[in-house]
């Protein structure tokens, strides 16, 4: 709770949600503090542990034998296949910064 005491402390209120923007919980800087929605807090998140291919929206379809890179906008997935890994990679990087603009975290720590 101490983000939301900053967060209050420098604007005067405390709205629903706070991101940290490094993703560090304990980093309650002001500078690293900014509102967000539900939505904008989930996708500046870090990858997942149980993620096995090491990239954050990308997963190997064995049924149809593609990688498949998808994300969440708007209530609605976004999902495109592609042949390799490395493409895949490359067009759910490029469909972060698109759809979800400042708060686009390719899942790197």
């Amino acid at each position: 709770k101490a983000h939301q005491l900053v967060f209050l402390y420098h604007y005067g209120y405390i709205p629903k949600f706070i991101d940290h923007i490094n993703n560090n919980k304990i980093d309650n800087r002001i500078e690293n503090l900014r509102e967000a929605t539900r939505a904008q807090n989930n996708q500046n998140s870090v990858i997942r542990k149980y993620n096995k291919c090491g990239v954050k929206g990308v997963c190997y379809d064995k049924k149809t034998k593609k990688w498949l890179a998808q994300l969440q906008h708007n209530k609605q997935k976004i999902r495109e296949k592609y042949d390799t890994f490395e493409e895949a990679k490359e067009a759910i990087e490029k469909m972060r910064e698109l759809y979800h603009k400042e708060f686009s975290n390719h899942g790197y720590v």
